[in-house]
């Protein structure tokens, strides 16, 4: 039985060079992507609901490099180890070219994920296929402990920190933004919004200040309509 494999520990330096332009990218993914529960789960539930089709290929580009920190952070506090996932290509442009990811994929994914957000909230019992990840390991250079880190189909990736953040999580506070559910909203004709969001406290009931301020916006101007208009009307004379 074959238990892990020794890998190559040495990286030619025109390699490591070509590396640092896409690791620059990648960290900068990783603060959009944020690393508290909250600004992590945000992420990718905005992720889940988000339409790629709609992203310029500068977008895309990110929205790739944020898919891969999110799915295999970088270690705490930025010192560590770290194992990059792009070993084709000769050139930083090439080798970001092979790091895109095929939208098709991504899209069923989206919907294969929301479905198990869902599916949880709902007392079901998810369970995963096998998926092609791994861990890589290795002593330190400088300190007397033995990093790792988690590599592999940075899809799969995805789901495997999206269930353990989950797991973390409290999950009274996933939940859907309430713009427009309420009989009220109906019949005001607020729009309905339906979001799912990583609630800052328990009172949180929209997934953003703007639609908050919608609903808001929309039931004073039905309950002073005529107050505004005469106060307009007056403005106008003068």
């Amino acid at each position: 039985m074959r238990l892990y494999r020794r890998g190559q520990s040495q990286v030619p330096p025109a390699d490591v060079e070509e590396a640092k332009h896409i690791m620059a990218a990648r960290v900068q993914a990783e603060l959009r992507v944020g690393d508290s529960m909250e600004a992590r789960l945000n992420w990718v539930l905005s992720f889940l609901q988000r339409d790629v089709d709609t992203l310029s290929p500068g977008d895309w580009l990110n929205l790739c490099d944020e898919i891969r920190m999110y799915g295999s952070p970088l270690p705490p506090g930025g010192a560590g180890y770290y194992v990059l996932d792009v070993s084709k290509g000769h050139t930083v442009k090439e080798r970001q070219r092979y790091s895109l990811l095929p939208r098709a994929q991504v899209r069923e994914v989206q919907a294969h994920l929301l479905r198990l957000v869902q599916d949880l909230l709902g007392g079901h019992t998810v369970t995963t296929v096998p998926l092609s990840i791994r861990l890589s390991a290795v002593r330190h250079p400088n300190r007397s402990s033995i990093d790792g880190t988690w590599t592999g189909d940075p899809l799969h990736l995805l789901l495997f920190r999206l269930l353990m953040d989950l797991q973390a999580a409290e999950v009274v506070r996933l939940r859907t933004c309430e713009r427009g559910q309420s009989a009220e909203d109906h019949a005001l004709g607020v729009s309905v919004c339906g979001r799912w969001f990583y609630a800052r406290d328990l009172r949180q009931q929209f997934c953003s200040q703007e639609c908050g301020k919608e609903g808001r916006w929309t039931r004073y101007w039905q309950t002073n309509r005529e107050k505004i208009n005469r106060r307009r009307r007056k403005g106008s004379v003068s």
